[in-house]
């Protein structure tokens, strides 16, 4: 019976990659490579760590998240030596260790797990299927890993983390493959990561990240959030309910309306596939930090050295995961030295947990990002620019008026589910927060001031509140739960508002759009926010008339006592539950705009170049263009580079550091249509499309073995094939071996 919630999620995770398509063979494979080189090794070290126990789901989940920390330095050991045994080798190196180990054998079937209730399991299972069946519908669904009978709109980002995949799975250290010899100061480890799971799995790179990385990513994120929220809290349902927070209630707002800016897991959780991987790097530092910081009664602890390498260990990790995860933490023990300093109650721990991210971090600098800003810089407000022009200059004090009532807007879509922090507030009224709760409400404040007061080329400040959403969702869910506790509310009362509350999040998800206009782009700038303001006051309505319904009716049934507070804001905390319904109806896969086309037979001569060339040799094109009547700026063609999984020597600049390093000094969004080395580009052109004997030998001279040519952006010179050899011919694909 306690095993029927992960069974059922195991389930809806197998039907829903058949659904897609997944060969039965690539899911047991990648299913073996997790197992066994992530779950396992991971579990055992967390075990060795941790000290006390506290669930088989804890170990599960925060030993899968050690796994992925453990799996880096094996993965650039096994790039680095071209021994490919070594990214497996650890992994078994850490199992036989505990079986052969008598004093680590105990680990291998410990005892002492609290019990876990069972409609605790089914919530988290609950909001994991829900979360699973948004990414399947967006983002599995819409898109085949490789062109099969028909072409596929992919989205360009996601064609660009292909090629970092393939890029990470033939070379260390990582380059950026469109442009030959340019550096990647990136957080690169979730390519790592697919890139490792292929090569140990056997199964294709497109299949692990359009099938099989994302959706077991997201099982992982869930279920952490949920055992994370239980350790640091002490209490069982603040995990669940922050992991329904986090996952499950999207923004506030009416319909798809596209234009409210951002989300948290909406849109970022399958678009950028570092946001859960570094979600699952942040989840396990929030917890190591808390129990440093102390934590309450309630809380088990981790032990104090095991703590202080889980720490060290995860914040060394999270930096190349995402950028904005050590930031966001450090912004939140910075709110805890600060209460602690206005208290005079400074700490050792605090000091020493200060140091060792901003150690961590510093690390990152050198080592991962070569001290590159990547463009991001001071740009107040930013964010709502859009909704800020006018036709007309106003008045300084009305611009500023309206930039307020934007920023309001923009917190109450974004942050309304997180209602349960100023509920902890007046219930902690006569006790003073602990140092674990003032660290996750710093954790939220310092990454909504990132958002709000930062800039960047390509609006990356948007992940800062990706980063940050689950220190607010474990804050609210700790009031909300707290609440509950306070009134005493019985759990077939808590079931009975559980449902209410989603039944009226879904009337008024589907029933908003019918009872308001929507707003067309045409409208007043500032207007595009209304429906925030419109979806707020209609849920604040029905919250007030909820609450005031089970007063009256709690006069004849008891059982509804002291439950009107509790009902009115899980109404309002699940108000945005519908949204990723509407993103997946109405925006699977991204909509069309910001896509590029690749038929069958592109991706065939692009599998060819890579099956019968080697890793190391590197490709030229005249293809540099999402199309050829493409917007001029749009450099963003990477289909080359993420199917033959080969560098290029001038493919597209877009995303490359150098090109987001220009549009930052140029204060523009979106990357430079020009190339920053226009000799080296007219050179590559002139090679293909006007061939000389000195433009071959210039060829040469760059380590070019192979031509590949997309008539689509001009036909190649006839002289070329004095110099290399047809090896494929297509309608549009001609790919060129350079002959000597």
């Amino acid at each position: 019976m306690r095993w029927l919630p992960a069974m059922a999620v195991v389930a809806a995770l197998l039907i829903m990659l058949l659904y897609t398509d997944t060969a039965v063979t690539d899911i047991a494979r990648y299913a073996a490579y997790v197992v066994g080189c992530l779950t396992l090794p991971g579990m055992l070290i967390y075990r060795a760590l941790r000290g006390t126990p506290h669930t088989f789901a804890e170990d599960a989940a925060v030993g899968t998240a050690v796994g992925l920390v453990l799996e880096i330095p094996m993965f650039a050991l096994a790039s680095m030596t071209e021994l490919s045994w070594l990214r497996w080798a650890g992994a078994a190196a850490i199992v036989v260790a505990f079986v052969a180990t008598p004093g680590l054998r105990r680990h291998l079937r410990p005892g002492g797990y609290q019990r876990v209730p069972i409609l605790w399991s089914w919530a988290v299972a609950a909001v994991t299927i829900y979360f699973l069946g948004y990414l399947t519908a967006v983002f599995l669904q819409p898109n085949q890993p490789l062109p099969h009978g028909r072409s596929q709109l992919y989205l360009i980002d996601e064609l660009y983390f292909l090629s970092l995949v393939g890029e990470a799975k033939h070379h260390f250290p990582l380059t950026t493959p469109a442009v030959a010899g340019e550096s990647l100061p990136y957080h690169w480890f979730s390519f790592a990561h697919m890139a490792n799971a292929s090569l140990i799995s056997g199964v294709d790179t497109t299949t692990v990240m359009f099938r099989l990385a994302l959706p077991v990513i997201a099982v992982l994120c869930v279920v952490l959030l949920a055992v994370v929220g239980w350790r640091v809290s002490g209490r069982a349902w603040v995990g669940a309910v922050a992991a329904g927070l986090t996952f499950a209630v999207g923004q506030l707002t009416i319909g798809v309306n596209g234009n409210v800016p951002g989300d948290v897991m909406v849109y970022f959780s399958w678009t950028s596939l570092s946001v859960l991987y570094g979600t699952a790097m942040t989840l396990p530092l929030i917890m190591a930090v808390a129990d440093r910081l102390g934590g309450n009664a309630k809380q088990l602890p981790l032990g104090k050295a095991g703590a202080w390498v889980l720490l060290a260990g995860f914040a060394l990790a999270s930096p190349g995961a995402k950028s904005t995860i050590v930031p966001v933490v450090l912004g939140g023990v910075a709110l805890v030295f600060l209460v602690q300093l206005v208290r005079r109650r400074l700490t050792r721990t605090t000091w020493l947990v200060i140091a060792a991210l901003v150690g961590a971090q510093l690390v990152a600098l050198v080592a991962i990002y070569h001290f590159q800003a990547q463009s991001l810089q001071l740009g107040p407000i930013d964010i709502l620019r859009n909704y800020l022009v006018s036709s007309t200059e106003r008045p300084w004090w009305k611009q500023a008026g309206i930039a307020g009532l934007m920023v309001i807007g923009y917190l109450i879509s974004i942050q309304l589910r997180l209602i349960g922090i100023p509920i902890l507030l007046v219930l902690r009224k006569f006790r003073p927060w602990t140092d674990v709760e003032w660290m996750l409400l710093g954790g939220l404040a310092s990454g909504t001031a990132a958002i709000l007061l930062l800039w960047h080329t390509s609006w990356s400040q948007y992940f800062f509140m990706c980063t940050a959403f689950p220190f607010g969702a474990i804050l609210s869910a700790t009031g909300l739960v707290a609440l509950v506790e306070q009134r005493r509310l019985s759990q077939r009362t808590v079931i009975a508002i559980s449902v209410y509350a989603v039944l009226v999040a879904m009337a008024l998800g589907f029933g908003l759009p019918k009872l308001f206009a929507p707003i067309h782009v045409s409208e007043t700038a500032y207007k595009q926010m209304l429906p925030v303001f419109q979806a707020a006051v209609v849920v604040f309505a029905v919250a007030g008339l909820t609450a005031l319904a089970i007063w009256l009716a709690s006069r004849r049934h008891g059982w509804l006592k002291g439950a009107a507070a509790v009902a009115a804001l899980s109404v309002i905390a699940t108000a945005g539950l519908s949204r990723m319904m509407w993103d997946a109806r109405k925006y699977a896969n991204a909509g069309t705009t910001f896509h590029i086309e690749v038929s069958p037979e592109r991706a065939t001569a692009a599998r060819w170049l890579r099956d019968h060339s080697d890793p190391d040799d590197v490709v030229a094109t005249n293809a540099h263009r999402v199309t050829p009547e493409a917007v001029p700026g749009w450099s963003l063609s990477y289909w080359m580079s993420a199917l033959t999984e080969r560098r290029f020597l001038v493919e597209s600049w877009g995303y490359t550091p150098t090109a987001t390093r220009i549009a930052g000094e140029r204060h523009q969004y979106g990357p430079p249509g020009d190339f920053w080395d226009p000799d080296l580009l007219a050179r590559n052109d002139a090679a293909i499309m006007q061939t000389t004997a000195e433009g071959i030998s210039w060829l040469r001279e760059q380590d070019v073995k192979w031509v590949m040519v997309d008539r689509r952006f001009g036909t190649e010179s006839a002289v070329l094939a004095r110099y290399a050899t047809l090896q494929w011919s297509s309608a549009d694909i001609m790919i060129y071996e350079l002959k000597g």
